[in-house]
C-alpha cells in the first residue's frame, strides 16, 4: 500500500476542513532520530543555567502567542477557548516555570552521608541524561500531554522526538513555532507527524526511553515492544475515577465538584469524574444537587460556554453506547444524553451499579454517573473495584476524608476537590493497576528522565582496605560479632565499640584445606 504523504482532518466544531497536515514516513522519522542521536552530545554539555535560558525564552514566546496558542487548540480539539487557556497554556506554562525555579537544585549532585563502617568514603548521586527519548501524546490535552513530558526530558538534558496525535495536529504546528521563536539548537526537540501507526517509528530508532500517554490496550502493546528492546519506558494510561461522597460531605459543593470534575473537556481527561458513589441516605438529596450544577452549564464554542465540542466522533459513539446498556440494566438518565453534531449534552445518569460498562471502562463523555451505596465503607469498596487507579476524588469533613487516604487505590486523591492537584506542577502524577507506570511533573518529571548514578570515592589511598583479601581465620567471628553489636544495639558506645571488630587485622592465614 503506497503511503500518503498528507492527511486532513475536520474541525469538531463546524466540520471545516483543516489541513494538509504531513504524514511522515519510517526513514523520515529515523532521519530526526539522527538528528536527536547528532545533538546529544552537545546538548547534554550544556550547563543547566543554559539550558534554562532557552526554556525561558520558550515561556515567553508561549505567553506572548497564547492567544494565537488556544486558537489553534480549540479549532482541531474542540475544547472552549477558556478550558484551551486553562487546562493547556496556564498549564504547561506553570510547569515551565517551577523548572525554571527548581531545575537546578533538583538535578544538582547529591552528598550521601556514608555509614561509620565506611569510614573514609564518600557517596554521592548524579543525575545524568538517558540520551534521546520519544514521546508519544492522545488528543484529549495535545499541547499539555506533549510538550510538558517533552521539555521535561529537554530541561533534564536529553533531545528529544515527540508525536503528537493525528486528531489534533495543530499541537505540531505550536510546538514548531516555539521551537522557532525561541532560538532552540537544531536537534533537540523534533516533531514527529503523522497518523497512529508513525508513532511506533520512533521505536526503530536508537531512543533511551519511550513516555507514551494514551490507552491502556496501546500502552502494554508498546510495553511489550520495549521490553523485547529493553527500552525504558514511563506509561499514562487510562483511568475510571471515582468521587466518593462521605456522609459528612457539604452536598451542594461536592455536587458543584463532581459536575466540573465529570464536565470539563467534556468528560474527555483520563482523571475526570467517571463513577460518584453516595450513601442511599444522601442518595436523593445529592442528586438534586447536581441537576442544578447541570443546568447551569452552558454547551457550545462561543467564549461565554462552558464545555465545547467532543473531540472525537468515534468517541461520541462509545458513550452513547455505554450509556444504552447502562438504561439497559437498570440505570436512568435524568438530564441530557442528546447529541448534536460533536456537541454532546451534559448527561446525568443515576441507579448506576459496577458491572456496567460506563462504571467499569473508561468513558471520555460528558457523563455524570452515580451509584448508589449503603455506607461510606460500601463507597470505599466499591471505588476501588476497578482495573484503574489514576486518580480518585472524596468529599467530606477534614478529619473523615484522611482516614481514606492510604485506603484508596489511586496514584493521586484530591479531597474535597476534583482534578485539581493536576493545576500544581510540584506534585508527581501516574498511576497504579492498569492505568500506568511510573511518575512524571514535580521533581520525579526530572528525574524520570535521568540516570541515576552512585559514585562512591576512597579518600584512604594509601593504605589497602580492610575488606580486601586476605580475610583471616578469624574474619568470619569479628564479623559475626560486629554484626551483633552494630546492628543489634542502640547503645552509642556499644556501636562505636563493634568498629574495631572489621577495621582490625583478622589473624594469621590458614590454608582452605
Amino acid at each position: 500500500m503506497e503511503h500518503e504523504t498528507q492527511f486532513y482532518i475536520n474541525s469538531p466544531i463546524d466540520d471545516k476542513k483543516l489541513g494538509p497536515y504531513k504524514n511522515m514516513n519510517k526513514e523520515e522519522v529515523l532521519n530526526l532520530a539522527k538528528k536527536a542521536e547528532n545533538a546529544k552530545e552537545g546538548w547534554k554539555n550544556l550547563s543547566i543555567e543554559k539550558r534554562l535560558s532557552y526554556i525561558k525564552k520558550m515561556l515567553k514566546v508561549i505567553i506572548e502567542n497564547a492567544n494565537h496558542y488556544t486558537s489553534l487548540i480549540q479549532e482541531d480539539n474542540g475544547k472552549t477557548k477558556l478550558e484551551a487557556l486553562t487546562t493547556e497554556i496556564f498549564s504547561v506554562v506553570s510547569v515551565l516555570e517551577y523548572y525554571i525555579k527548581h531545575s537546578k537544585r533538583i538535578l544538582k549532585t547529591k552528598k550521601v552521608n556514608m555509614p561509620l563502617y565506611l569510614f573514609g568514603k564518600k557517596g554521592y548521586i548524579f543525575y545524568e541524561p538517558l540520551g534521546v527519548v520519544g514521546v508519544v501524546a492522545p488528543w484529549n490535552y495535545p499541547f499539555h500531554l506533549s510538550f510538558v513530558p517533552a521539555i521535561s526530558a529537554v530541561i533534564a538534558g536529553n533531545t528529544v522526538l515527540v508525536k503528537h496525535s493525528s486528531q489534533t495536529p495543530n499541537t505540531g504546528l505550536i510546538i514548531e513555532d516555539i521551537i522557532k521563536k525561541s532560538g532552540l539548537p537544531d536537534g533537540v526537540l523534533n516533531v514527529v507527524w503523522g497518523k497512529g501507526y508513525v508513532g511506533e517509528y520512533i521505536l526503530s530508532g536508537n531512543i533511551q526511553k519511550l513516555f507514551f500517554t494514551g490507552s491502556t490496550e496501546i500502552g502494554k502493546k508498546l510495553a511489550k515492544i520495549c521490553a523485547e528492546k529493553l527500552i525504558p519506558y514511563e506509561l499514562e494510561l487510562g483511568g475510571s475515577d471515582p468521587a466518593i461522597i462521605l456522609d459528612s460531605a457539604n452536598l451542594e459543593r461536592a455536587a458543584n465538584g463532581v459536575v466540573w470534575g465529570s464536565l470539563l473537556n467534556s468528560g474527555q481527561t483520563c482523571i475526570s469524574v467517571e463513577r460518584v458513589y453516595v450513601t442511599e441516605k444522601n442518595y436523593a438529596q445529592f442528586i438534586e444537587h447536581i441537576k442544578n450544577a447541570i443546568k447551569k452549564v452552558k454547551l457550545g464554542s462561543n467564549i461565554d460556554c462552558h464545555i465545547g465540542a467532543m473531540t472525537s466522533k468515534s468517541q461520541i459513539d462509545i458513550v452513547k453506547k455505554q450509556l444504552d446498556e447502562a438504561t439497559q440494566k437498570g440505570a436512568k438518565i435524568l438530564l441530557g444524553g442528546n447529541v448534536s453534531g460533536s456537541f454532546f449534552e451534559p448527561t446525568l445518569i443515576v441507579d448506576c451499579t459496577n458491572d456496567m460498562s460506563l462504571i467499569k471502562e473508561e468513558t471520555f463523555g460528558p457523563v455524570v454517573a452515580i451509584v448508589k451505596t449503603k455506607n461510606d465503607e460500601e463507597s470505599l469498596m466499591l471505588a476501588n473495584d476497578s482495573r484503574y487507579g489514576l486518580s480518585s476524588s472524596i468529599y467530606g469533613e477534614k478529619n473523615d476524608v484522611k482516614k481514606y487516604f492510604s485506603k484508596i487505590e489511586a496514584g493521586t486523591i484530591v479531597a474535597n476537590n476534583s482534578i485539581l492537584a493536576l493545576a500544581s506542577p510540584a506534585l508527581p502524577f501516574g498511576g497504579v493497576k492498569d492505568s500506568g507506570i511510573g511518575r512524571y511533573r514535580g521533581e520525579e518529571g526530572l528525574k524520570t528522565f535521568c540516570n541515576v548514578k552512585s559514585v562512591m570515592v576512597d579518600k584512604l589511598t594509601f593504605m589497602n582496605d580492610f575488606v580486601w583479601y586476605p580475610y583471616g581465620h578469624n574474619g568470619y567471628n569479628n564479623y559475626l560479632n560486629f554484626i551483633k553489636k552494630y546492628f543489634g544495639s542502640k547503645n552509642p558506645l556499644k556501636i562505636l565499640s563493634a568498629l574495631p571488630l572489621i577495621f582490625k587485622k583478622h589473624g594469621g592465614e590458614k590454608n582452605c584445606d
